[in-house]
């Protein structure tokens, strides 16, 4: 009994140990990558396109919230289910997130469709930069729209208590964007469109990453 106890702990204590370690280095990642794409974005953009680039990233973060928390509800309810081990539950768990989370892709899209053009408007700026702003707004809105089934993936993995795999997501994910970003800036070829692809391009490498590991 004892020392199945002391097996227990230290499994549990493994497993938080590794938990730490994964989140502590996405976290050291995503900043070191965030403070070595700064100057790059700063010096390809300018002060004008790059203030444009943040209005657009606060923009697509608060249109996130039409998910509606469906995401991250997903690893309870999944934990949950394995717990009574009905596995039919935890299917129609994950059928259900998917499902829901394609009609807040339509809801994001329809979302985008009337805010870009009004925020676009209200950008003082040349003709040149509003065209590229909406084209990059546009790509951002339709790529996190595609995104956000895939999303129910990350949930899922922590239902499954895999809680390192979507740390791993975050950091590879940061890598690509980074390895993108560099490219485009020393080829002379950073603008705020083929940002807004370099981002959407990332993004899906970590979505993508979270099905592999739920599904492999």
């Amino acid at each position: 009994m004892l020392l199945t106890l002391v097996t227990n702990s230290l499994k549990a204590g493994r497993a938080i140990f590794l938990v730490g370690m994964w989140s502590t280095l996405a976290r050291i990642v995503t900043a070191i990558t965030s403070l070595m794409v700064f100057p790059m974005l700063m010096n390809a953009l300018g002060k004008e396109r790059y203030g444009i680039w943040v209005v657009i990233g606060q923009t697509i973060g608060f249109f996130a919230l039409s998910d509606f928390g469906v995401g991250s509800s997903v690893a309870n309810l999944i934990a949950r289910t394995r717990m009574s081990h009905h596995r039919k539950m935890v299917n129609a768990v994950w059928t259900n997130a998917i499902f829901c989370l394609s009609i807040s892709s339509f809801v994001l899209i329809g979302l985008g469709m009337i805010f870009v053009p009004i925020i676009i408007n209200h950008l003082e700026s040349d003709p040149i930069n509003l065209t590229s702003s909406s084209t990059a707004f546009y790509i951002g809105v339709v790529s996190f729209a595609i995104l956000m089934p895939i999303r129910a993936a990350e949930g899922a993995v922590l239902g499954f208590q895999k809680f390192h795999f979507p740390h791993i997501s975050r950091i590879l994910q940061s890598i690509s964007y980074f390895a993108m970003i560099a490219c485009l800036f020393y080829s002379e070829n950073l603008n705020l469109v083929t940002l807004a692809i370099a981002f959407a391009i990332s993004a899906t490498i970590g979505e993508s990453l979270n099905l592999f590991w739920l599904l492999f």
